[in-house]
């Protein structure tokens, strides 16, 4: 199928994608699949998960404070249900950030409508934070503003830093269970942010420091600012801890906690093993 429609398209590949999920799982349970049949259930899908990074939007966020630049990143602006938020296993394009980038997390204000999909989703707490140890250093300042998730408000904190600190453990990113940085010699890397990580949902005193700026929400010209007296995001409801969507439902943890296990029945890893051993075998 095609279309000219970026969320028709978006909707076709992920039912696809999660038709497929359904029938090798009935198929396990009931009657087991040959490794043929396994194999081209993993092949289709390999393809359009390629397809659907290939899609995901690249979204103007935030802007640095330091150099004035631009902060964009790929975000699935579609809703919840978009692989880009599967914790265990986010299916996103690999990015050339800014140079003076440093960390991406979030929050997100739920609607009452929530997506159907067979993994789970972690958009964060339910109202903005800042991350205490990373601003304890000067050289860190951090941006807050605000982007819409299908139905829901998503609130980012981008941070930045100048010059670049190499030896702190930065955040996961928004969404997921890890971030990916590079390190003083250039090379990337892949880490595990740290789980107990302390939150400070009082934002005004790092707003009066100086560590914190926002971004007006709707504002496409990504001004940064830096008084209180209009801030938006200092009186919002919420829940403080994790919120964890799966399948129209939603629950809390707190943070550090472990979700249950995706309901996939297979993962990207499994159809990149096949894949391997079929590309072997000839």
């Amino acid at each position: 199928m095609t279309s000219n429609d970026p969320a028709v398209s978006r909707k076709y590949v992920l039912d696809r994608i999660f038709q497929l999920f359904q029938r090798a799982e009935v198929a396990e349970t009931e009657a087991g699949l040959d490794s043929e049949a396994y194999r081209a259930l993993s092949q289709e899908t390999a393809s359009l998960v390629d397809q659907y990074i290939a899609t995901t939007p690249i979204v103007p966020l935030s802007r640095c404070p330091f150099t004035g630049d631009v902060f964009s990143h790929s975000l699935d602006t579609g809703g919840l249900d978009g692989l880009w938020w599967n914790s265990d296993s986010p299916q996103r394009p690999v990015e050339d950030l800014l140079p003076t980038f440093y960390a991406f997390s979030g929050a997100m204000k739920l609607a009452p409508a929530l997506e159907v999909a067979p993994f789970i989703a972690e958009p964060g707490p339910g109202r903005p934070f800042v991350s205490p140890r990373l601003l304890s250093y000067q050289q860190i300042k951090a941006v807050l503003s605000t982007v819409q998730i299908g139905l829901h408000t998503g609130y980012v904190v981008a941070y930045f830093a100048d010059p670049m600190l190499f030896t702190e453990p930065r955040l996961s990113d928004w969404g997921s269970n890890w971030y990916r940085y590079t390190d003083e010699t250039g090379l990337s890397w892949i880490n595990e942010g740290p789980s107990d990580d302390l939150r400070s949902f009082d934002l005004a005193p790092w707003i009066r420091s100086g560590q914190l700026l926002w971004i007006k929400p709707g504002d496409a010209s990504l001004t940064l600012r830096s008084d209180l007296e209009t801030c938006p995001y200092l009186d919002l409801d919420g829940p403080l801890d994790n919120q964890f969507v799966h399948n129209g439902q939603v629950w809390t943890q707190q943070a550090g906690e472990q979700a249950s296990e995706s309901d996939y029945p297979f993962t990207l890893e499994d159809i990149n093993q096949l894949l391997a051993a079929d590309k072997q075998g000839g």
